[in-house]
């Protein structure tokens, strides 16, 4: 089982992730451009998330230990978030699969299929960079800047609280709605990822 901070942990009953630990010790992040114009904002308190995006707002809450639902601001289901073993799933109103995320201590893997392919591998190098890859090919570095609670990321980011969660490297995948990486985000924050 994965905690909520990120350690591998066994479970005589099942395995899965476990989403009932607290938040990180931050519960408050922000996603700003480079020029500090507020993208997003994500915050984490108990059981609940809020990201607020542009003018969009959702919240969302944990209804079973299995599945998080995220509503709109009009309360109508946007998203729900299926915890399974060492992974979940973030699907849309439709039920439909948008993205698989496989979690270990070492990685992060991402992809938009059940099946894995063309995954993207997020990962921290021995000397404490985040290496975001698909394919073996380097998408994004991102240096690790110890007790820096800001970080500028690929020349389009500046986040805000952030700590060196391997979160940051789903910030760069450019072929993911920015709306489904925010929410990923706070998933992976939640988890202590």
């Amino acid at each position: 089982m994965i905690s909520c901070t990120g350690k591998l942990e066994k479970n005589k009953q099942s395995e899965g992730v476990s989403r009932d630990s607290a938040p990180t010790t931050n519960s408050e992040f922000y996603i700003n451009t480079i020029d500090n114009e507020r993208l997003a904002s994500i915050s984490l308190t108990g059981e609940r998330s809020l990201l607020t995006i542009g003018t969009k707002s959702y919240w969302g809450t944990l209804k079973t230990t299995e599945k998080r639902k995220y509503y709109d601001a009009n309360d109508g289901l946007a998203y729900v978030i299926k915890y399974g073993e060492a992974s979940f799933k973030l699907k849309d109103e439709n039920d439909q699969l948008r993205w698989k995320v496989k979690l270990t201590d070492e990685y992060i893997k991402i992809a938009n299929n059940e099946e894995m392919e063309n995954t993207y591998r997020i990962s921290r190098s021995s000397k404490g960079k985040i290496k975001v890859k698909q394919h073996d090919k380097e998408l994004a570095v991102i240096p690790f800047v110890p007790n820096n609670h800001s970080i500028e990321i690929g020349k389009q980011y500046h986040l805000i609280n952030f700590g060196h969660s391997l979160a940051i490297g789903v910030m760069m995948l450019e072929d993911m709605p920015l709306s489904e990486r925010f929410l990923l985000v706070a998933e992976l924050l939640r988890l202590g990822k």
